[in-house]
């Protein structure tokens, strides 16, 4: 008998084919209009939507209907312990509840889900998340950091006072609006007080945190019990990645990076990024300390130490004061990058696609002075996945998993390329931009900036040489400085360490004008590596910068 040819079974109509619910712009669930959908995890989508009843923009996050038992406790448990806080610094929850399925789908939907549709609608933020912005741009500058640890130390007190333990403090959890503050979300694996004790749910918890193990305490590493000192360790890790453009712990497999979070030294700060002041990098350690004893006692002390050190480096007026005052003085300190033009086109546009894209690429710093020059056109598409709201599942993008070995799709802009290459931060992403839009000059020439920092981090010298090599050749003097330093990074990586300090001291000796960022972070990562073998060579460097 002849075979019949196995034809894939498609997906329900209520679903598309990437696994996302078929809604669509314009369509009123509820008291809600969606206008555009701006990110999905691995068990929501989340759309700009207006609440109609108060002409309010939120974000909507809606779980999908096919979603486990467990990650419909996580979408009530992440409402109710934020639905709690009331604090500028934690994104804001409007309502929760229920949507009837839409009529007409629901017949093929029956088999994956109940009939309904649950939903948060939370507090809309048109910025970044924390780890976009740091594969964008590299380390931040101490000021910045700063702000970032007075005000998560605010949002992370408010939460203790509230007996929650959010057990996820990541970068992708922290959102920089362009005001400029800090905003931290994802409360889907917070400790809250009804549901302390040992149940088969808590078990499970401990188990999905594994997923970030970069940022896990020793003791949630060791399924101890924990408070808000886990929190601050993870807050630590973050920092430092922060400071030094890196995690303090990486490896090839989860259980690794865990042994180190238990039992290894961490790396000084100052061996990595020797212009971190001290007091800032002595803080940080004490976050990373092995023993929640040997931290701050809790949020509010670390507000306390933050204060202090910031009035030691001259960033803070004073040291003592009230508490609103002084957290309002070191948000200021913040510097996310968005520039004056983004800032009015937003002001003037709020929720607009075109003041979403300008400010996110500016934020990312992407040619900020060509910001006058965006174009609108190419702008009409949202930029889905530059959301600030990426970063609020736990279990993170499911388009993320396996970019190493999966193609990248391509997607409709190259702005929308080049932000999800940004959240993604691999050479394969990068490549992505240049691969799919070679005739968008600015925003290919930038994403192959990235593309050869991105090759060397994952320690692949050759391609990344090759890169920098052609950079080097440019007439472009910012792309010939950072080609240059890239050389530099190649051969201190390769062990000739007097070739490199050759190119960096011809590179400090008059530069036309001040390298940007990403160049100065090149340059460090050269001087990093041939400290470590060759420090008299360093010195000299040093003293000619």
């Amino acid at each position: 008998m002849r075979k019949e040819k196995r034809v894939p079974a498609a997906p329900p109509e209520g679903l598309s084919a990437s696994g996302r619910l078929a809604l669509r712009q314009g369509q009123t669930l509820g008291g809600y209009r969606l206008v555009r959908l701006i990110g999905f995890g691995s068990m929501a989508d989340v759309w700009l939507a207006v609440q109609k009843s108060l002409g309010r923009t939120v974000a909507l996050k809606i779980l999908r209907p096919e979603a486990a038992d467990y990650r419909l406790f996580r979408f009530e448990r992440e409402a109710g312990a934020a639905a709690k806080l009331d604090h500028p610094n934690i994104v804001r929850i409007y309502d929760m509840g229920s949507f009837p399925f839409p009529g007409a789908l629901w017949k093929r939907m029956a088999r994956v889900g109940p009939r309904r549709l649950d939903y948060i609608a939370e507090e809309y933020i048109a910025g970044l998340n924390l780890r976009q912005w740091l594969a964008a741009r590299g380390a931040m500058p101490p000021k910045a950091v700063v702000s970032l640890l007075a005000q998560a130390a605010a949002a992370l007190d408010a939460a203790d006072r509230q007996g929650i333990v959010h057990r996820d403090i990541k970068p992708e959890n922290f959102l920089l609006t362009p005001r400029p503050s800090l905003k931290l979300v994802d409360f889907g694996m917070a400790k809250i007080p009804s549901h302390a004790g040992t149940s088969q749910v808590e078990k499970t918890q401990i188990g999905m945190a594994l997923g970030t193990p970069l940022y896990m305490s020793p003791e949630q590493a060791d399924g101890r019990k924990i408070d808000i000192r886990s929190d601050l360790y993870s807050l630590g890790v973050t920092t430092y990645q922060c400071l030094v453009g890196k995690p303090p712990f990486t490896a090839s497999t989860a259980l690794d990076i865990l042994l180190a979070h238990r039992s290894a030294p961490v790396p000084a700060i100052r061996q990595r990024a020797g212009d971190v002041p001290e007091p800032l990098a002595a803080l940080v350690e004490r976050l990373l300390a092995k023993s929640p004893d040997d931290r701050p006692e809790n949020a509010r002390a670390l507000f306390g130490e933050v204060c202090a050190v910031a009035h030691r480096l001259g960033f803070l007026s004073a040291e003592e004061g009230p508490e609103g005052v002084l957290l309002e003085e070191l948000t200021r300190l913040g510097d996310w990058g968005e520039d004056a033009v983004a800032r009015k086109v937003f002001d003037e546009k709020k929720n607009s696609v075109e003041a979403t894209c300008l400010l996110q690429t500016q934020m990312l710093g992407a040619g900020a002075a060509a910001s006058k020059k965006f174009s609108w056109k190419r702008a009409f598409c949202v930029t889905a996945l530059a959301a600030c709201l990426g970063g609020l599942f736990g279990a993170g993008f499911t388009r993320i998993k396996s970019t190493s070995e999966a193609k990248i799709e391509r997607f409709a802009t190259v702005e929308e390329q080049w932000v999800f290459a940004s959240q993604i931060g691999t050479a394969a992403a990068w490549k992505s931009v240049i691969d799919y839009f070679p005739d968008s000059s600015r925003w290919s020439s930038s994403a192959s900036r990235q593309l050869a920092r991105s090759l060397m981090l994952e320690g692949k010298t050759r391609r990344a040489r090759a890169l920098f090599g052609k950079m080097a050749r440019s007439d472009d003097p910012d792309s010939a400085s950072y080609g240059r330093a890239g050389e530099a990074w190649c051969l201190a990586a390769e062990g000739r360490y007097d070739q490199a300090a050759a190119v960096i001291s011809d590179l400090r000796r008059a530069p036309a004008r001040p390298y940007d960022r990403l160049t100065e972070d090149v340059i460090t990562r050269s001087c990093r590596l041939i400290r470590e073998s060759r420090p008299a060579l360093v010195s000299g460097l040093d003293s000619e910068d």
